[in-house]
């Protein structure tokens, strides 16, 4: 698209040496450097036919680009042909933002979305947030991006983000996919026929090369946790509990409700805090017993990730939730799509957190000591979130010091207090254990 025109950069603190490639004729705003023209922006009232402006629009929000797209609009100039954004000529592209600026007329769009991607072929990632993850490492790797472009998807677990989905499906980007990577999503899922596998495949293309992959899943570090099918808020919303409404500490409920004798917080918490609470072997049993189960799942599955699931179990901590998985095993997952679309860099300069975006990172299931011990991975810090009436708030005495002052001083009121806290395990569950004996009249 800037190949055959001079460019002018339009922003603030353009640094010029990151547009080596491009034939700069001048820039609008300010520059490091003088070794180009500058123009005010009345510049744009008269730009010569051969020029084009790029707008570098790297730290805006979305609605200072639809200002912008307005005023270059106003000015009677065409986007694709006389401006661009910056963020459009990226590997990682938002098409629904695209679509818009076309007035949602589909040609154009089409016509667009061609000279943006020239030789480039298109790649999507469907599925839950991992594949959001693995879409963003992708796009993080240099070869990757001199080959293909993909575009953002909306997430599909965020209730704001459903007028997104409505704007992706009207806009037909799913046509132009030439590889389009797929978790299988069932046609009766939770969030309507439209996000199913059936639908989005009716969506493709003849020619759009479809490999299915794996949908990581793995309950080893959390023996503690039972799923159900059911939504059950057993804290009552005292506790915006880390492992999500869909799971039932059994444990903690079993010593609760187990026995004649009523045990106090402090004996739960000290015999679940033993380091042999839950058996070394019976631990690893479990595993290998749950990731056959994921294997035979795997079978018709094109790239998979049972094996390298199997050989690192224990030797570095793979997941923080059940489906949520670390760095590592995501680069793997990433690397793997890579091969499929022969590429021979395996380099991906993602960032080095354990918990990578759009994943929630303060999201994570509690992990027991025997549980650590047994993989010998280090002590963990987990956040909690808790909404409390003044008089709920003695749960939370022995964290701290200062938080003890605090609630003797709020106990009697009948506000709500609302507060996260950064807690080790024993703290944690203490916690948790008063505020579920509580909540079943227990204690």
């Amino acid at each position: 698209m800037l190949s055959d025109k001079k460019v002018i950069l339009l922003g603030e603190n353009i640094a010029l040496e990151k547009f080596k490639n491009v034939n700069v004729a001048g820039i609008i705003g300010t520059c490091k450097s003088n070794e180009v023209d500058v123009y005010s922006y009345d510049y744009l009232v008269n730009l010569p036919d051969d020029r084009i402006v790029l707008i570098i629009d790297d730290t805006w929000e979305i609605e200072r680009l639809h200002e912008f797209h307005r005023l270059m609009q106003s000015l009677g100039m065409c986007i694709g042909d006389q401006y661009i954004f910056k963020s459009m000529l990226e590997c990682r592209v938002n098409t629904n933002v695209i679509y818009s600026f076309v007035d949602k007329d589909k040609p154009k769009f089409y016509d667009l979305m061609k000279k943006i991607m020239q030789n480039k072929k298109m790649v999507i990632t469907w599925g839950n947030c991992q594949t959001h993850t693995l879409r963003n490492m992708l796009s993080c790797n240099e070869e990757f991006k001199s080959k293909y472009i993909t575009c953002e998807t909306p997430r599909l677990w965020i209730k704001k983000d459903e007028n997104d989905w409505e704007l992706f499906f009207e806009s037909g980007i799913l046509h132009l996919a030439d590889y389009f990577f797929m978790q299988n999503v069932s046609l009766y899922n939770r969030f309507g026929y439209r996000m199913s596998s059936e639908y989005v495949l009716s969506q493709l293309s003849e020619q759009c090369k479809v490999i299915t992959i794996t949908n990581l899943h793995f309950m080893g570090y959390f023996p503690q946790l039972h799923h159900s099918h059911n939504e059950i808020d057993i804290y009552r919303g005292k506790i915006e509990w880390s492992g999500g409404i869909n799971c039932i500490e059994k444990e903690v409920t079993k010593l609760i409700c187990e026995g004649a004798e009523i045990k106090s917080s402090e004996e739960i918490v000290e015999l679940i805090s033993r380091e042999d609470y839950f058996n070394r072997e019976t631990l690893k049993q479990n595993i290998e017993a749950e990731l056959r189960d994921f294997e035979l799942r795997e079978e018709s599955i094109e790239i998979k990730m049972g094996d390298f699931l199997r050989q690192n179990y224990d030797k570095f901590l793979m997941f923080v939730t059940d489906m949520h998985p670390t760095r590592r095993v995501l680069e793997e997952f990433a690397r793997r799509i890579l091969k499929r679309l022969c590429i021979s860099d395996m380099e991906i300069e993602c960032g080095r957190e354990e918990i990578q975006s759009p994943m929630p990172k303060d999201m994570a299931f509690v992990i027991y000591p025997s549980v650590l011990k047994a993989f010998d991975f280090p002590e963990k810090i987990y956040k909690m979130r808790v909404n409390l009436q003044g008089n709920e708030l003695p749960v939370l005495m022995g964290v701290d010091r200062e938080l003890d002052r605090i609630i003797e001083q709020n106990k009697n009121s009948d506000k709500t207090y609302s507060m996260t806290l950064n807690l080790d395990f024993q703290n944690y569950m203490m916690i948790s254990v008063r505020v579920l004996q509580a909540a079943m009249h227990i204690g």
